[in-house]
């Protein structure tokens, strides 16, 4: 496999002539990402869930409820738009002129529960110590692409897939991650802001490792 620096290059080629819709695309995803956060600072979620876990008194009003129920749909929201532009990227450096196209309709209910699957088993496994989070997050990563590819497969083969793709890969993807580390603290010192230079280039990066892996194992 080839280096960080190649994947990033090669990145930065593909999005370069997208760069303005793709910019687009972020920031309405921030934007919808940033709804939740914002309702939550009003109304905090955590105010039922402490009554319903630890028998905390609350006035549980409409606006209290229906506030709760525009978080839930807000952040799936968000998440369907992320999980789309993730694999949008996959088809960008594939050549795919109908990339813009939300082709995703059925699939995404799907594909945005795998993302929560994933998220959960190293959520999981980072509990026991922060390295095997990391480890599994990795040996995870390229679930949405296999099942993009693979739509007959279940989730659970999925995990299955990518685990055996990235074995022997684990330190090799870590540095492609790191390798974004200088983009993701100007992305925090610019308020978010550095997220429509960053996301788009990171995953175009891992959709391009993702083809070139899977080209390497023939499969």
């Amino acid at each position: 496999m080839n280096q960080p620096a190649y994947y990033k290059q090669k990145a930065q080629e593909e999005i370069s002539s997208h760069r303005g819709i793709v910019s687009i695309i972020v920031i309405v995803s921030i934007i919808i990402s940033l709804i939740p956060e914002v309702i939550n600072f009003f109304y905090p979620t955590q105010s039922i869930i402490r009554s319903l876990v630890f028998g905390e008194v609350i006035l549980i009003t409409p606006a209290l409820m229906l506030s709760h129920l525009y978080y839930v749909v807000f952040s799936a929201i968000a998440l369907l738009v992320c999980v789309w532009l993730f694999l949008a990227c996959l088809d960008l450096y594939r050549g795919d002129e109908k990339w813009r196209e939300v082709k995703y309709k059925r699939s995404a209910p799907r594909l945005a529960l795998a993302a929560l699957v994933v998220n959960a088993l190293v959520f999981a496994w980072s509990l026991l110590l922060i390295v095997p989070g990391i480890i599994k997050s990795i040996a995870y990563s390229q679930v949405l692409f296999i099942l993009k590819d693979n739509p007959e497969l279940s989730i659970k083969e999925a995990i299955k897939e990518s685990e055996a793709m990235m074995k022997g890969h684990i330190l090799e993807y870590l540095k492609l991650w790191f390798s974004f580390i200088g983009l993701i603290i100007l992305s925090i010192f610019t308020l978010g802001l550095g997220l429509i230079y960053m996301l788009p280039n990171m995953y175009t990066a891992m959709a391009i490792y993702y083809v070139d892996l899977k080209a390497e194992q023939d499969l």
